[in-house]
């Protein structure tokens, strides 16, 4: 529970913070008992009224029993009305090679890694699909995910 209201903190924090240009930012919560391979996590995005170029990334909150020191993740976007499709595979790495934390925070960490920058047209909307491609089925330790657009 800690971890939850850590996590939310820092999310809001972000959220004010950084919210210069923002267009969307939404963090899903995943179950204490981990991130199940099967499970996808949608986020849906509706564009503002212009068109313009868009960085899109991924938002991930871990805590400090997350036991490898990358995360291997899949991105799928469909752009709409055209049924434009991206696919794009992100190796997160989340410590260096010393084993030094890459995140920010204390006991909950955050990270936010580029997926890509695309021209999104005023009458786009976006389905995001998200999940991870480790070969544990389960991962502990990650307690939010989510995507950002600015």
């Amino acid at each position: 529970m800690k971890g939850r209201i850590a996590t939310l903190f820092l999310t809001l924090a972000t959220m004010v913070s950084c919210n210069v240009g923002m267009v969307y930012s939404h963090y899903a919560d995943i179950p204490v008992a981990g991130w199940d391979k099967a499970e996808t996590l949608t986020f849906d995005i509706k564009m503002p009224e212009t068109t313009a170029d868009h960085t899109v990334s991924l938002g991930l909150c871990t805590g400090n029993d997350f036991p490898f020191q990358r995360v291997a993740i899949i991105v799928e976007q469909t752009v709409y009305p055209k049924g434009i499709q991206y696919r794009d595979t992100l190796f997160c790495s989340l410590y260096d090679e010393r084993g030094h934390l890459l995140g920010s925070g204390i006991g909950s960490h955050q990270y936010l890694f580029p997926v890509a920058t695309r021209r999104y047209n005023a009458t786009d909307s976006i389905h995001i699909n998200v999940r991870h491609v480790m070969k544990r089925e389960t991962l502990p330790g990650i307690t939010a995910v989510g995507i950002v657009m600015k």
